[in-house]
Formats: C-alpha cells, sequence, structure tokens
C-alpha cells in the first residue's frame, strides 16, 4: 500500500504538470479528492485506478477496476508522449526565448558602444574646431602683437631722434657759449699784449729820460737846479715802484688769464657737466673782467702821470739850457713850473677818479645787463625744459584706457542705452576729477557659437571720442546667445589681446546680466551650460598681469557667484585692490548710467592713486585704497593718540609706559656741504652729518605705537622734568615697522637722509620766496613752514631712537609720492605743492620733494623722486612718481599760480 502510495504521489505530479502545461482546466476538486482518497475511495487497489479517478473524477471508482489494463497503459503512454512533447516544446521556447534574450543584449551593447563612439567623434571634432579656432586666434594675437611693437619700436625711434635733436641743440648752445667766451679771452689777451707794449714803451722813456738826466747832473751846478732835480728824482722812483707794482699786477693777471685758459680746456672737455660748473666759472670770468677792467683803469692813471712827467721834464730841459744864460730868473720860473705841475697833477688825479666812477658805473651796468640776459636765458632754458618734461609726462601718465565689456545677447537692450550715455557723460567726469584724457574702446561679446560664425566678437579700437563709441554701440544689434551662460571668457582674451593698449593706467568694465561657462563659476543645472568644464581663471589672470583694473558691475543674482570667484582670483594673488564690485540691483533702470559715471570716475581716482593719502613703498606694491568717495585729504586726530596724549600727562600706568633714560643727540647738516651736493642730491651721505650730544634725559615711552606708516611706527615720549612747573615735553619717537630700534647711529641717520635734506630745501625756498616778495614791493605775507628738527635718542641698551616735538592739531596730507595732490584753497596748500614744483626747477629737474604732509606750519616725513631712480628710500618712486605728481598738480595749478610767479617759475 505504502508503495502504490508513492507511486499514486509521483503520478500525480507527472499528471498535473503535464495538464498545467496543456492548458486544461483543473478544479479544486481533484485536489480535495487527492487528499481524501484513502477514504472515499476504498477500492482503489492500484495507481492507476487512481490516476483514472482523477481524469475522470465523476466516473464511479467501483467501475475503474473493470478497465482493461492494456488500455490504461497506451492511453498513459500516450499521454507521456504528448507530456514529453510538450516539454520539449517548452524547453526550445524556453531556449529560443534564451537566445532573444542574448542578442538582444547584444544589441543593446553595441548600441550603446555605437552611441560612446557617436559621443567620443563629436567630442573630438569639438576639440578640433576649438584647436582651429584657437591657432587661428593665437595666430591673429601673434600678428597684432608684432604690429604693436613694431609701432611701437617706431614710437621709440622717433622719440629717440627728438631726444637726439634736442641733446644736438643744447650742445650747439652750449658750443657758442663756449665760442663767446673763447672771443672774450681772445680780447683780453690783446689788451693785455697792448699793455705790456705800452709799458716796455714807458720803461724805454723812462730810461732815455735818466741818461738825460745824467746828463743834466754832470753839466748842472746850481744848487737850487740840483735840489729840483733830487725832488723830480724822487717823484720818477715813486712812479718807477708803481711801474714795478703794475707789472706784478698784470703778471698775477696772466696767471689768472691762464687759469682761465686751462679752466675753459678742461670744460671743453666735460660739456655734458658744464650745467653743474657754469656758476663757477661765470664767477671766474667776471672776477678777471673786473680786474682787467682796474687794470686798464690804473695804466690810463699812468699814461696820465707820465704824459705829466714828460711835459715836466721837457720843461726842465729848457730851463737847463736857458740857465746858462738866465740862472738868476730861473728859480722864479721852477717855483711857477711847480705850482702848475701841482695844478696839474691834482686836476689828472681829480680827472682819473672821475673816469673810474664813470668806468666802474658802465662796468657794473654791462654786468647787470649781463646777468640779467644770462638770467634770462636761463629761465627760458628751464622753461623749455619743463614744458617738455610735462608733454613727456602728460604722454606717459596723463591718458587713461577704459575698455567696455558688453554683453549683447537679447537680454541686454535695456543696458545698452545707459552704456551709451554713461560714456558720454563720464569723459568730462574722469577729466575733472584726474586731470587725465580718456580713451574709448568696446568688446561687444555674444557666446561660443556666435564666435565661430564671425571669427571675432565686434569690437572698437581706443578713440577719444565718446560720440565715436556711443554711436558704434548703438548701432549693435543684441541677439544670439543659446544657453545660459555666455563666453566672457573669449571677451576677456579678445581685449587683451586685440585692443591696441597704450597706457599705463587701464580699466576694463563689464556689463553683463549672465555669467561664464563653468560650473564653478555660476548656479545653473550642468544641462543648461554647453561648456560646462570652462574655467575663467585664466582670463583674470591674464588681466591681473597685464595691470588691468576690473570693474564687476551686478545686475541680477545669477552673476553673483561669478564675481565672488573672480574676486578670489583677485585675492589669491594679492592684488585685491585692482577688483571693484558694485551692486546695482535696487538702482532705478533709467539712473543706471548716473551710476555707473559715478562708479568710473571713483575707479579712475583710484587707478592712478590720486586720491590717496598713504605714501606708496617701491617694495611693497600699491598700498590698501580707501573708499574714493571720502574727502581723503585730512587725518582726525587718531583715538590712541588722544588716548596716550591724555595718560601720559596725567597719571601714567607703568604697564602702558616705559620710563628710559637717554642720551640725546642733535644731528647737524652744515649750509656749505649742502650747497655742494644738492643737485647732486645721491652724494649725500651718513658722513656728511655730525651728532652734537644735547645732554642725558629722562622720559616715559608708551609700550606700544599708536600710529603705523608705510615705513616706520609711532611711539609718544615724554620728557620728565625736576621741576614740577615747567611745561612737559611731548616728542614723537620712530623705528622701523618691525618695532625694533636702529643698531647704529650711522643707520639711524640714513633712515633721516631724506628729511634732513628737504628741511635745508625748505629753508632755501623761504629766503627766496622772502627775497623775492621784498624785491617785487610784495604786501602779502606767506606762512613760514619749517621742518622739525630731529633728535637721535640713545638708550642704555645702545639702541637709537628717531624723535621730533610733538605738535597737537589737526594734521594734513598736501601730496603724496604718487599723484595725489590736495585742493583746498589755502595759503599752506599752496605753499606746500609750490614747494614741490620749486625743488624739481631748481635742482635742474634732478628730483622732486613730494609726500608733504604736516600740523599747522610744521611739516614732516617727506618723500624724494629722483628722476634717475636713485633709491634714497622704498618711497622713491623715480620718473613714475614724477610725472604721477606733475600730471596731477594741474589740478592746483591755477591755486598755486600766485606764488609760483613770485618765485618766476614759469610752470
Amino acid at each position: 500500500m505504502q508503495k502504490d502510495l508513492n507511486n499514486i504521489v509521483i503520478t500525480f505530479w507527472i499528471t498535473y504538470t503535464w495538464i498545467k502545461q496543456s492548458n486544461l482546466s483543473v478544479t479544486r476538486n481533484w485536489i480535495t479528492q487527492f487528499y481524501c482518497v484513502e477514504c472515499l475511495t476504498p477500492n482503489i487497489q492500484s495507481s492507476q485506478e487512481f490516476l483514472l479517478f482523477l481524469i475522470a473524477p465523476s466516473t464511479n471508482p467501483v467501475q475503474f477496476v473493470q478497465i482493461n489494463e492494456s488500455d490504461l497503459n497506451i492511453k498513459i503512454e500516450q499521454k507521456e508522449s504528448l507530456l514529453e512533447q510538450q516539454n520539449q516544446k517548452a524547453s526550445q521556447v524556453n531556449q529560443t526565448l534564451y537566445n532573444d534574450r542574448i542578442e538582444v543584449n547584444d544589441l543593446n551593447t553595441k548600441l550603446e558602444t555605437l552611441e560612446q563612439e557617436l559621443k567620443e567623434l563629436r567630442q573630438s571634432n569639438r576639440n578640433l574646431e576649438d584647436e582651429i579656432f584657437q591657432q587661428k586666434f593665437q595666430k591673429d594675437n601673434e600678428i597684432a602683437h608684432l604690429l604693436k611693437n613694431i609701432k611701437q619700436s617706431h614710437k621709440e625711434k622717433s622719440q629717440l631722434m627728438i631726444e637726439i635733436k634736442q641733446k644736438q641743440e643744447y650742445y650747439q648752445l652750449q658750443e657758442q657759449m663756449i665760442q663767446n667766451n673763447n672771443k672774450q679771452n681772445e680780447i683780453q689777451e690783446k689788451n693785455l699784449q697792448m699793455q705790456q707794449s705800452e709799458i716796455v714803451k714807458l720803461e724805454n722813456e723812462n730810461k732815455a729820460i735818466e741818461q738825460q738826466l745824467s746828463k743834466l747832473s754832470l753839466q748842472q751846478k746850481n744848487s737850487d737846479v740840483l735840489d729840483k732835480y733830487e725832488s723830480l728824482q724822487k717823484q720818477q722812483q715813486t712812479l718807477d715802484q708803481e711801474i714795478i707794482k703794475k707789472q706784478d699786477e698784470i703778471k698775477e693777471q696772466e696767471e689768472k688769464r691762464r687759469t682761465l685758459k686751462q679752466n675753459m680746456f678742461s670744460k671743453d672737455q666735460t660739456i655734458t657737466m658744464m650745467r653743474d660748473q657754469k656758476k663757477k666759472i661765470d664767477k671766474k670770468i667776471k672776477n678777471s673782467q673786473e680786474d682787467i677792467e682796474q687794470q686798464k683803469l690804473e695804466i690810463s692813471r699812468q699814461e696820465n702821470s707820465l704824459q705829466g712827467k714828460d711835459r715836466i721834464i721837457q720843461q726842465e730841459e729848457e730851463l737847463l739850457n736857458q740857465g746858462k744864460f738866465e740862472l738868476p730868473n730861473e728859480y722864479q720860473k721852477l717855483q711857477q713850473n711847480d705850482q702848475m705841475l701841482v695844478r696839474q697833477i691834482k686836476d689828472n688825479s681829480f680827472q682819473a677818479k672821475q673816469q673810474e666812477k664813470t668806468n666802474s658805473k658802465i662796468m657794473m651796468n654791462q654786468k647787470k645787463q649781463e646777468q640779467a640776459q644770462l638770467e634770462e636765458l636761463n629761465k627760458q632754458a628751464r622753461a623749455k625744459q619743463l614744458q617738455e618734461l610735462q608733454q613727456k609726462f602728460q604722454q606717459t601718465h596723463g591718458l587713461l584706457e577704459i575698455c567696455f565689456l558688453m554683453d549683447c545677447t537679447d537680454s541686454m537692450n535695456p543696458y545698452k542705452k545707459q552704456a551709451e550715455l554713461c560714456v558720454l557723460l563720464s569723459m568730462l567726469s574722469v577729466k575733472k576729477q584726474t586731470q587725465r584724457d580718456t580713451l574709448w574702446s568696446l568688446i561687444c561679446y555674444q557666446d561660443k557659437a556666435e564666435l565661430k560664425k564671425l571669427g571675432a566678437y565686434q569690437q572698437l579700437q581706443f578713440t577719444d571720442q565718446a560720440e565715436e563709441v556711443a554711436n558704434y554701440l548703438s548701432a549693435v544689434k543684441c541677439g544670439g546667445g543659446g544657453d545660459a551662460p555666455e563666453d566672457i571668457d573669449g571677451a576677456i582674451r579678445q581685449m587683451i589681446n586685440n585692443l591696441k593698449w597704450k597706457t599705463q593706467f587701464r580699466i576694463a568694465m563689464l556689463i553683463c546680466d549672465a555669467p561664464c561657462h563653468g560650473t564653478n563659476f555660476h548656479e545653473f543645472d550642468r544641462s543648461q551650460d554647453n561648456y560646462p568644464d570652462d574655467d575663467l581663471t585664466g582670463a583674470i589672470e591674464l588681466m591681473i598681469q597685464n595691470d588691468i583694473f576690473f570693474i564687476g558691475i551686478l545686475f541680477t543674482n545669477h552673476t553673483n557667484k561669478m564675481f565672488t570667484q573672480i574676486r578670489n582670483i583677485y585675492r589669491k594673488h594679492d592684488k585685491e585692490e585692482y577688483y571693484f564690485h558694485y551692486d546695482l540691483r535696487n538702482a532705478q533702470p533709467d539712473k543706471i548710467f548716473e551710476e555707473l559715471v559715478g562708479v568710473l570716475t571713483k575707479v579712475s581716482q583710484t587707478a592712478t592713486q590720486t586720491n590717496v593719502r598713504t605714501t606708496k613703498v617701491k617694495n611693497r606694491g600699491k598700498v590698501p585704497i580707501e573708499n574714493p568717495g571720502t574727502k581723503g585729504a585730512k587725518e582726525q586726530q587718531n583715538p590712541v593718540e588722544v588716548l596716550c596724549i591724555l595718560l601720559i600727562r596725567q597719571q601714567p600706568n607703568q604697564n602702558d609706559f616705559v620710563l628710559e633714560t637717554f642720551r640725546v643727540y642733535r644731528i647737524e647738516f652744515s649750509d656749505q656741504i649742502f650747497n655742494q651736493k644738492y643737485l647732486e642730491i645721491q652724494t649725500i651721505g651718513v658722513d656728511d652729518f655730525k651728532q652734537i650730544e644735547e645732554g642725558q634725559w629722562s622720559c616715559l615711552r608708551s609700550k606700544d605705537p599708536f600710529a603705523q606708516g608705510a615705513m616706520k611706527s609711532a611711539y609718544l615720549m615724554i620728557r620728565t622734568h625736576q621741576n614740577a612747573t615747567k611745561q612737559k615735553e611731548l616728542y614723537v619717537c620712530k623705528t622701523p615697522n618691525d618695532l625694533k630700534p636702529f643698531k647704529t647711529f650711522q643707520s639711524a641717520v640714513q633712515e633721516c637722509l631724506t628729511h634732513l635734506i628737504t628741511q635745508k630745501w625748505m629753508k632755501k625756498f623761504n629766503r627766496d620766496l622772502d627775497d623775492a616778495i621784498a624785491k617785487k614791493n610784495i604786501k602779502k605775507r606767506y606762512p613760514q613752514v619749517l621742518y622739525s628738527d630731529l633728535l637721535i635718542f640713545l638708550d642704555a641698551r645702545g639702541n637709537h631712537w628717531i624723535a621730533e616735538r610733538y605738535f597737537e592739531g589737526e594734521f594734513v596730507k598736501y601730496n603724496n609720492n604718487y599723484g595725489y595732490v590736495n585742493q583746498e584753497n589755502s595759503d599752506l596748500n599752496k605753499i606746500a605743492n609750490s614747494f614741490s614744483v620749486y625743488s624739481f626747477v631748481k635742482s635742474n629737474f634732478n628730483y622732486l620733494i613730494c609726500d608733504i604732509q604736516g600740523v599747522k606750519c610744521c611739516f614732516t616725513d617727506p618723500a624724494i623722486c629722483t628722476m634717475k631712480n636713485h633709491r634714497l628710500e622704498p618711497t622713491d618712486l623715480g620718473q613714475e612718481g614724477i610725472a604721477q605728481f606733475q600730471v596731477s598738480f594741474n589740478l592746483v595749478k591755477n591755486t598755486c599760480k600766485e606764488v609760483l610767479q613770485i618765485l618766476d617759475l614759469n610752470v
């Protein structure tokens, strides 16, 4: 029974599977009957009966036993064969389905491969197009660069020819002056030769007279006549002594003449140094001329005396001849002759004196005329040289170039008109605030698709006609721009490479409402950017390398991230002062141009450094720039400084101040050394100064500095006195910015050189101004400005501190060393800026004293810019600093005109 049941189970599962695969309907009753087979069909004795029961459940189970077993087997075999066929068909179908799936997978793989290949082909094609475009762009840039170099070389050549012509004219003028001096020397030599010949003639005549007198002495016996002869002989000796004296003077004059010849010969050899030696040579020439004129007067006096003597001798000869016969009457005649001789001598001496006075007046007038002519020539030469330098400085530092990078896609139409108005109004505003003319250009960019079609974006080269820029921009039609970002990178590179930049001051203003390509520079989805991997960093670095000031205008939120990244690039290169960012999102649409004009004017002031209060230091780059909108001329008293003064004058806290004892020295710089070296300022050194001890002082010094400039830090110091009623003296004590005092006296004096030289210059300026006011009888008096005296404080540790008196009041900056000039109409401002011009002209245009600042009439901390960049200090910016001042000085030229005219400075 157990075996039959097993067979039943197997048969059931085979039958169930076959029925299921054959899609025959099977009722749940069969399964129920299967489980109940033992109870419902007790007569089933085999698996066949059970199988038949399953196939025909309605059949009576008792009848199944009577079915032929052979027929059952046949049916089973048939069913099994059918089942096997169905299984084969099912397996074939499954195999076919499996194969189809494999084929579909293969096709999908091939499709993906083909799509990848197509994408790579498109990318390679795009890269190839970009490479071809870059090569073409680079070639165009190289051609433009070569053309620029050729034009620059032509310009340099023409400038060199002009300089050569100027030098030739200058040398011709100097040679003409030398020839004139040589002619004067030749005339002097001829006069001396004539004098020598006359002296020889007089000597011969004297010898002849002596021989005649000796003959007469042998023949004459009358005692009265002998006495008269002796008196005449004494007179002759006196005349001989005078002649010998004059001969000695003539020899000295010959020595002077030889010396003058040597000087003229050395002057020919060193014509380049003739300007410096001119005064000495003129002085020697004047002295020699005075000596020659005096000699002429003496010789004429001698001639008159000798003529009188000749007449006397002739008379004596006649008397002697008549004396043989008329000796009694001779004595009376001799007396008369003596009286006549005395009268003649008096008359001759009076006439000689009158002639001498007349000649001296004539010589003085001639000297005054020559001196006036020489001064006028020097004045004209200086005025011409200054005019040429100003023209040169105006060409190099008097222009400002501004380029508009204008997004010209469809969305930018509202902003285009505002840009036109900005250009038209900015030119006058920039000129007024910076004294610089402007050149304008345009780059009207879109996107890379338009760039490939056009080859280059529409551009306008630099022009000084604002109307031309406005008209060009008005004719540009906005359009294009497929994806959200635009090609700012291509616009910047075209601006740098294609535009012909000429000047030192360059500004680029970006006007756009969409960011550049590259997901690092915007917040759009990657799918919205056709070039998501682009990077604007390279283009920004090109602007930094070319010293271009960049203005970013924020019109929409879309460009906010881009401008933030650009600022980070400038900050990374330590050039953040070249980047300006202005938010105009809330500006009225029809007033945007007014905002743009204000932005351009402020940045123009900053770019030319005309509104910077701080001294610029060459080895530190540009100083941080203040907000251009501030006044920038005066500095209020530092709060820390006020607190220090308050504390130090009351009850000082030991934690804030240090009590020290110093040995104090004063620095002395003689006028003689200054007059010898001021034209060659680079030759002034520490050895030209002396230290003079002032005594030993007890002082309270603040531990921390209250102020810090470009080079030095400042401490407050108070001199303490035993006498409590005596007024306390406040000093400013200075050290380098590393807060360490100077180790030697020489290093401390070296730090003071500029101040000490400027102190001498200011005294010279005051003297010349006072003399000119007195000479021209001008009633107005100007304030007497002085640079404070400097002291060296030596502490117990051997450290040296530079100190000067502290003056309370408003600290004013009148100009700096990079183009800032104060525009106040005050006498002190006139004096300060006129002093800078005075130093430049009187130093024969070798250097300019600037960075003028101080409290009331007490000035301090100057800077000196030298034409040859001698680098006296890091604040010496050379020709660049001088050019900046000369251009910016036009802002105050009219207010300083009064002082400059008094000093006869034609600026």
